[in-house]
Order: structure tokens, then C-alpha cells, then sequence
């Protein structure tokens, strides 16, 4: 059994020793893959979709990643269009009108003809 040193057991944490940060446990190149507290490291392969979102180095990939920069900003740029749309589909007028177009469908399927 070999002893550890206070210095070597921070190094292995990720602690700051001798002013800069050791790469230790659920490190990168980088820096540390999840910016959080907390006891343990990461897992090699997450498990679940809460904790694949959560080990996601999004700060990474926003910095680096054009396409998912611009596509973060896409998603909210057309947001007011979709729910522009949206509220203009759902209308009760426009609700109406269809439910006399889909009646129309299904007169003209049964052989009844409207002049």
C-alpha cells in the first residue's frame, strides 16, 4: 500500500496546487468536463438522457463549434415566427374553416355532392 501525500491526493481531486489548477479525475485538455462540486467524476458512459445533457460540455462546443452556435441562435431567432404560425393555424376561424373542408372530404368520399 503506498501513502499519499496531501499535494498528490489534491492533484488526483483537481485541486489547485502550486497556483494552477492539477488535471485529476473528469479532466480535459480543456479544463473539467462538468463545472461542478461535488464528490466522485463523471461517468465514462452515461446512462441516462438527464445525465448525458448534464455532462455535455456545451460551454466547450459553443466556444468552438460554429454550426451549434449558430444553430442555438437559429432556434431562438425563429421562435416568434413558429408561434406566429402557430397561433394563426390554430384560429378559431381557421379551425372553422377546416372542419368544413375535411366535412366537404368526406361527403364528396361518400358520393354526396355539394353545390
Amino acid at each position: 500500500m503506498s501513502v499519499q501525500t496531501e499535494s498528490s491526493d489534491a492533484a488526483m481531486r483537481g485541486a489547485n496546487v502550486g497556483g494552477q489548477v492539477a488535471p485529476g479525475y473528469g479532466q480535459t485538455e480543456y479544463g473539467r468536463m462538468v463545472d461542478r462540486p461535488g464528490p466522485g467524476r463523471p461517468l465514462v458512459m452515461p446512462y441516462t438522457y438527464a445525465s448525458r445533457v448534464f455532462q455535455f460540455p456545451f460551454k466547450l462546443n459553443w466556444q468552438r463549434n460554429w454550426l451549434f452556435r449558430y444553430y442555438i441562435i437559429g432556434f431562438f431567432a425563429g421562435l416568434p415566427f413558429i408561434y406566429k404560425i402557430h397561433k394563426m393555424a390554430n384560429s378559431p376561424e381557421n379551425v372553422e374553416n377546416w372542419k368544413a373542408i375535411r366535412q366537404k372530404w368526406r361527403d364528396e368520399a361518400m358520393g354526396k355532392v355539394h353545390h
